[in-house]
């Protein structure tokens, strides 16, 4: 049978919207490796590396990689194909870029100064051990002790969580999916769930705007406007 789907190319007419990149340069775009974030979710690091500036080529972007210069969320990584997605830290000669999206639902990227990730928790368990595991949005599963609810946020240093921060009314958010995606505000009021609808926030993004969007589509930050 032909091995379908498992190419490390693809057309970049086809490619995501969140690869953010030109259409018509050049036919094909590395294509991510399977794991971690999906695939309409990531870009692969050697693309990633072109668009904050540091290399021209992807060819350039895939030596330096593999020289083992390029730190991801503080650790190693030498795949050049390796999956980048949403709160990601990449760490190039003494600087440190965080991974995100914009307005139009595209990869941005910026410098950061945190050592800090934020992290959706999308799901938790009972390991067979009788800890607790988290199921976060990056597909990393940690142990934690602590009550904690699904769609709450967790900040990561050096692995360990550093931070809780609750989906509740009053903190700061970021939308990072649907109409209002690359939006940023305050919760204002959460809707309770049902068997027909699922739960929901008003966020106030300015003084005289407020939207409505779903709990799925937003990250919680920081609590209360603080951290």
């Amino acid at each position: 049978m032909a091995n379908r789907g498992n190419g490390r190319y693809m057309k970049r007419l086809n490619a995501p919207v969140y690869f953010s990149i030109e259409r018509k340069g050049y036919k094909y775009v590395t294509k991510p490796t399977p794991g971690r974030h999906a695939l309409n979710r990531c870009i692969p690091l050697c693309v990633a590396l072109k668009q904050i500036g540091q290399v021209k080529t992807t060819s350039e972007a895939s030596k330096a990689i593999k020289s083992r210069a390029i730190l991801l969320n503080g650790k190693v990584v030498s795949n050049p194909r390796y999956p980048i997605g949403l709160s990601d830290v990449i760490t190039v000669a003494k600087k440190s870029y965080v991974c995100g999206i914009n307005k139009q639902g595209k990869f941005a990227i910026s410098e950061s100064k945190s050592s800090e990730n934020a992290y959706i928790v999308v799901g938790k368990y009972k390991s067979k051990k009788g800890a607790i595991m988290l199921c976060l949005h990056d597909g990393t599963n940690i142990e934690y002790s602590k009550p904690i609810n699904v769609n709450d946020s967790i900040y990561l240093k050096d692995g360990l969580v550093s931070r809780h921060i609750k989906l509740d009314v009053g903190a700061q958010c970021s939308v990072i999916n649907g109409v209002h995606v690359g939006e940023h505000g305050k919760i204002v009021s959460i809707s309770g769930g049902s068997m027909h609808k699922q739960r929901s926030v008003v966020i106030q993004s300015a003084p005289e705007v407020k939207f409505e969007t779903l709990v799925r589509n937003v990250m919680v930050t920081s609590a209360n406007g603080t951290g």
